[in-house]
């Protein structure tokens, strides 16, 4: 059944609304997030191992900062148990993952960023939909700052960072939304250059006291 078969009148098309101005309802493809959960690591330790630096680095290395290099994370040995005595509610169990770049001088002064990839366990309870045609996915949002960390044997280094991470339930779905239209599109503002309007704006003579 198509949306311009369907009985219940809910096809997308023009239905005006002298109220609300509402003129359209609009189907789209979104991204749908059924629950979300975050968790922030304060001064929280952790070692990496650390690649991609040059061949001929003087030992030994001091650490200036790090960040994360993207903000998707990857979920690995994920696990999702749903809970008998919450039956819409399931403990999810991981490995975040997330690549991230570290700052460091070597004992000759030189500067270089090395790459490395941070992991976190997690151990939440999160909402979980029913089983589905099409399922459901659990991602993660990682940012993760650094400010001072040691260099340990055998390029692997200690941070200390502060994390957030992300946890969200999502699902594509074919959202039916109300609109307003189409967007006008408004004219370019073209810029100017201010250096006359600064000279006019000056006195005409010097001032005295």
């Amino acid at each position: 059944m198509s949306f311009f078969n369907d009985k219940r009148n809910i096809r997308p098309g023009p239905n005006g609304d002298p109220v609300g101005g509402l003129c359209h309802r609009v189907a789209i493809v979104a991204t749908r997030i059924l629950d979300s959960a975050t968790i922030r690591l304060d001064s929280h330790k952790q070692t990496v191992q650390l690649t991609g630096l040059r061949d001929d680095v003087a030992m030994p290395l001091q650490v200036r900062g790090g960040k994360n290099a993207q903000s998707a994370g990857i979920l690995q040995n994920l696990r999702i148990t749903r809970l008998r005595h919450r039956p819409r509610f399931a403990r999810i169990r991981a490995t975040v993952c997330y690549p991230i770049t570290v700052d460091v001088e070597d004992a000759n002064g030189v500067k270089q960023r090395g790459n490395a990839v941070a992991s976190e366990p997690i151990d939440i309870v999160m909402f979980v939909p029913r089983e589905s045609v099409f399922p459901f996915e659990v991602v993660a949002d990682c940012a993760m700052v650094c400010e001072e960390g040691r260099c340990l044997d055998g390029g692997k280094v200690e941070l200390c960072t502060c994390t957030t991470i992300i946890i969200k339930v999502v699902c594509e779905a074919d959202l039916l939304i109300p609109a307003y239209g189409i967007a006008p599109a408004p004219p370019a503002s073209h810029y100017t250059s201010e250096v006359c309007r600064e000279f006019f704006d000056l006195p005409l003579h010097p001032r005295g006291k």
